[in-house]
């Protein structure tokens, strides 16, 4: 059987695109007939650029689904990542054959929450049509169970419909070498993402700090709203670093003593996840602590932390790993977010 991993977004995020990409080299490396395909606005040319926002989205979408559809008709097997309040993907689905969905959040719940233009819309389509194309799919993909059971609720039952778990990955090289330590006498934390929503919980790390006088340093990498920037820089032992470089970023984690993930993923209706920043923590042998637990990863592995969002709790945690070595953390982490060994049980079950 052809596979083909096919994803569509304006302006795709760092993490949509370096999935895509690992997984293309995974595939490649165990000689998968499998195929990834991601387009974005920038595929529709400088010309198309000056079009207004809804023809972009429109011609990048039609373009792609028919581009799957000739796909479906050569004898690959679709497996979509999900795009929600999409109505040219209902469309679309009846010509994709037996399509696969991929699911990375609850989407109704993530729409609801949603303080984006065009958000209310999108709920509404998700509601009316986008539980008919999942209801359709032939196989359901989700990054965790959490969200595997959600997606299951909102269909039909039906015994034929198999509902299968890939979490994000992160490729490992062939070789992996000591991860580099940088690590000073003084606890240093980092919290990474493009751009801080409320989910995050950015908030009440902040009030717990401005409760603690406990030492350390909070590096913050990615876009902040302006409000929550403001009140950071109040605070000495934080450090705002906006966007960064691969290359800056990987310096300054390996300075730090200990990774943050997500405190309030309540607020999009979940309590597990398996994010790209925690795979790149542990890759680098960094220790995590977070809010939600990580569903890719068992519940006794001791270099990820779930906890709340209390200053003193992530200092006392740093300093406790503080004596493991990095390359003890990256191989112990090695089975569970490896995007070769993930894809490969992905295809074995689809096959």
């Amino acid at each position: 059987m052809k596979y083909v991993h096919a994803a569509v977004s304006m302006k795709p995020s760092t993490g949509v695109v370096r999935q895509m990409a690992d997984e293309a080299e995974a595939a490649a490396a165990l000689g998968l007939s499998w195929k990834v395909c991601l387009s974005q606005g920038s595929d529709l040319g400088q010309i198309l650029a000056w079009w207004p926002a809804p023809l972009q989205y429109a011609l990048l979408r039609v373009r792609f689904y028919v581009r799957l559809a000739r796909l479906a008709r050569q004898g690959h097997k679709i497996i979509l990542r999900y795009s929600p309040g999409d109505p040219f993907l209902f469309i679309a689905s009846f010509f994709l054959g037996p399509y696969v969905t991929v699911h990375h959040t609850r989407e109704e719940a993530e729409l609801a929450a949603s303080r984006l233009p065009y958000a209310r819309l999108q709920l509404l389509l998700e509601r009316r049509l986008g539980r008919r194309v999942v209801d359709r799919a032939q196989a359901i993909i989700c990054v965790t169970p959490e969200i595997a059971r959600h997606e299951s609720d909102r269909v039909r039952a039906r015994p034929d419909r198999r509902v299968l778990i890939y979490p994000n990955g992160i490729l490992y090289p062939k070789r992996l070498d000591e991860p580099a330590d940088l690590r000073g006498e003084r606890p240093e934390v980092i919290f990474a993402a493009s751009y801080f929503f409320h989910w995050h919980g950015l908030e009440a790390l902040l009030d717990s700090m401005a409760d603690s006088d406990e030492d350390g340093l909070l590096h913050l990498v990615g876009t902040l709203p302006e409000a929550l920037q403001l009140r950071a820089k109040t605070d000495p032992r934080v450090r705002i670093h906006g966007q960064l470089g691969l290359s800056t970023f990987n310096q300054l984690v390996a300075q730090c003593w200990v990774g943050l993930s997500s405190f309030a993923l309540s607020g999009k209706g979940m309590t597990e996840a398996c994010t790209l920043k925690v795979r790149d923590y542990l890759l680098a042998g960094l220790p995590v602590y977070a809010g939600h637990r990580d569903s890719a990863l068992s519940e006794d592995f001791e270099y990820f932390r779930q906890g709340p969002a209390l200053w003193s709790d992530i200092v006392e945690y740093s300093r406790a790993m503080r004596a493991v070595p990095r390359a003890t953390i990256a191989l112990a982490a090695q089975p569970s977010i490896d995007k070769k060994v993930l894809l490969a049980r992905l295809h074995r079950s689809l096959s």
